[in-house]
């Protein structure tokens, strides 16, 4: 009896210590997550800007989301289970603003994200996820870490929909102050300054052999200054608009540049370049009707590119037939 006495000790003593290492695995356990709990809360404070971290085993697909905010919980999104990828591209519907919604589940897939972090090291996508019924920009961002457990893909989305407001704000005044730098205050239409770029992306092209067809007009009013003598510069002003509006109308397709003072250039390419012609024409009819009822007359002259070294030499030759025409048109105006 003695020797069953001794077995049942032996196992109930095992039984014990298995119990007491299951006990201290849970320990651990429970304390290895509040662990974590604690990293990812300490995070999101330091980050500031993030509504939620993900942790995703890359073999399981397991994943558990920690601390995520207010807003983002009103989502209802799964923030723990299995197939991380499956379940967020299934969840899309309901919390991506729907312009982005073909983009996010194109773009976020395992394949695509770990390839992405394999060659730059992160993963990083920019969408618009309905919060409080608002569309707002986030940003979510993926990488690989080693952990004592195995690699884990941590993956935290941040809410930057007001530094992406004010980057768009200030993209905007920058877009229209560069626009009001090249815009002719009186008439609306491209200035020297626009002209002067212009040229320069021509140029370019001619530089580099590149093959290019292209026109330039020169026009020019006649008769400003005796307007602005006789009537006052307002006149002279409304003379310029006219003129302005006639060459743009002729000229439809084509960009319309003024130089300053009674001077317009324009550029033509395309439709306007191959039917050039009929529109210096258009405009010889227009200053024939405008000559005989006392309205604005334009002066025009034209010149097509040719082999040129540059755009100047195409635009000497049209301001040279400018002033040939001006003094034909002397006694319309």
């Amino acid at each position: 009896m003695t020797w069953r006495k001794n077995t049942r000790d032996t196992q109930e003593e095992a039984s014990k210590s298995r119990k007491a290492k299951k006990g201290r695995a849970s320990v651990k356990g429970a304390k290895g997550v509040r662990e974590e709990q604690i990293i990812f809360a300490r995070i999101m404070a330091l980050a500031g800007d993030f509504i939620v971290i993900y942790a995703v085993d890359p073999v399981t697909d397991n994943f558990v989301g920690y601390n995520a905010t207010r807003d983002y919980e009103g989502l209802g999104l799964t923030r723990e289970g299995k197939d991380f990828f499956e379940t967020a591209r299934a969840e899309c519907c309901r919390a991506i603003y729907q312009a982005d919604l073909n983009f996010v589940i194109t773009m976020f897939t395992k394949e695509k994200v770990m390839a992405e972090i394999e060659q730059n090291g992160i993963f990083e996508m920019t969408y618009r996820l309905m919060i409080a019924g608002t569309p707002t920009y986030v940003r979510l961002k993926a990488v690989l870490v080693k952990e004592q457990e195995g690699p884990r893909l941590i993956v935290g989305v941040s809410n930057i929909d007001a530094r992406v407001k004010l980057e768009q704000k200030y993209a905007h005044h920058l877009a229209e102050a560069e626009n009001r730098a090249v815009i002719d205050s009186l008439t609306g239409i491209r200035n020297r300054y626009a002209y002067v770029d212009a040229v320069a992306r021509l140029d370019r092209q001619i530089g580099a052999n590149e093959p290019i067809a292209f026109a330039v007009s020169v026009c020019d009013i006649n008769e400003l200054k005796k307007v602005n003598d006789e009537q006052g510069h307002q006149a002279g002003d409304l003379y310029i608009r006219e003129a302005c509006r006639i060459v743009c109308e002729v000229f439809k397709h084509s960009p319309v540049f003024r130089l300053g003072g009674d001077e317009f250039v324009i550029i033509s390419q395309g439709v306007d370049y191959e039917n050039i012609d009929s529109l210096v024409e258009n405009l010889v009819a227009v200053n024939v009707t405008n000559g005989e009822n006392g309205r604005v007359v334009i002066a025009c002259g034209m010149s097509k590119f040719n082999s040129d070294q540059s755009v100047e030499e195409v635009f000497k030759r049209a301001d040279a037939r400018m002033y040939e025409n001006k003094k034909k048109l002397k006694g319309l105006s």
